[in-house]
């Protein structure tokens, strides 16, 4: 999603494969988000870690599956993740107000 955003930066759904339903509606999402106006430092942080969070659950997943990747190392870094998350989500509200 992330490699998918830097390429689109301008219109993120363009160039998103029909049958991909999950990024289209990341891409979607975050379209929607952004024209609501001017995203602070803060908030940006939390989108990225949002996409992040995402990018390792889909690896988890193919980790489940049998497409390689120990899941056991991916549940760690989502853990951090999530730490992270819940920071910047709590830095991102006292920024607004």
């Amino acid at each position: 999603a992330a490699e998918h955003l830097r390429a689109h930066l301008a219109a993120p759904t363009e160039g998103v494969a029909a049958d991909d339903e999950e990024l289209l509606a990341l891409m979607t999402e975050l379209s929607v988000r952004a024209a609501r106006g001017n995203p602070t430092h803060e908030t940006l942080r939390v989108e990225e870690l949002q996409l992040e969070r995402a990018r390792i659950d889909r690896a988890m997943t193919a980790a489940r599956a049998g497409d390689g990747g120990s899941v056991s190392d991916l549940a760690r870094a989502r853990a951090q993740v999530q730490a992270e998350l819940d920071t910047a989500m709590d830095a991102a509200v006292r920024a607004t107000g």
